[in-house]
């Protein structure tokens, strides 16, 4: 999944920041269905392989919330919304972290915190081939940054 977004600062008082976002993610999907299908009275099977690749778009809406801790010291909270119908496709998203940042430079930092992951990708076929996928996380995250 790669996102691309736009932040837009309702209120930045250079301690505390807030504002709504708003881009496109992009789902790549390579799946491969593999099924053993047999042949009765002692014939042998046969195996059957489909592969598919899908490159989906969808729009993104959300919020984030930045606040100066200490000098290079930053706490962040974003929280993301997709969902989206593309080409039979029905993808909903929900996506939230919160991490801590420390900058060892001006433009080099770290940062650690927690990130919640819930994607349901659904697609119905018109040859009966529909399909449900739901992928999950939720864990701890750590992470370099770059800021120019």
């Amino acid at each position: 999944m790669y996102n691309l977004i736009y932040q837009y600062s309702f209120f930045n008082n250079g301690k505390v920041n807030f504002g709504l976002d708003g881009g496109l993610s992009t789902f790549i999907l390579d799946t491969k269905l593999t099924r053993q299908v047999g042949v009765v009275e002692g014939g042998t099977g046969v195996t059957q392989t489909e592969v598919h690749a899908k490159v989906l778009p969808v729009p993104v809406v959300g919020v984030h919330f930045d606040m100066t801790l200490v000098k290079r010291l930053f706490w962040r909270a974003n929280a993301y919304i997709f969902d989206a119908s593309v080409s039979g496709y029905d993808i909903k998203l929900w996506e939230a972290w919160t991490s801590v940042d420390y900058f060892v430079t001006r433009h080099v930092g770290l940062g650690a915190g927690f990130a919640a992951t819930t994607a349901d990708i659904n697609k119905t076929g018109s040859r009966g081939g529909d399909w449900y996928i739901r992928y999950s996380y939720s864990g701890l995250i750590a992470y370099g940054l770059f800021v120019f």
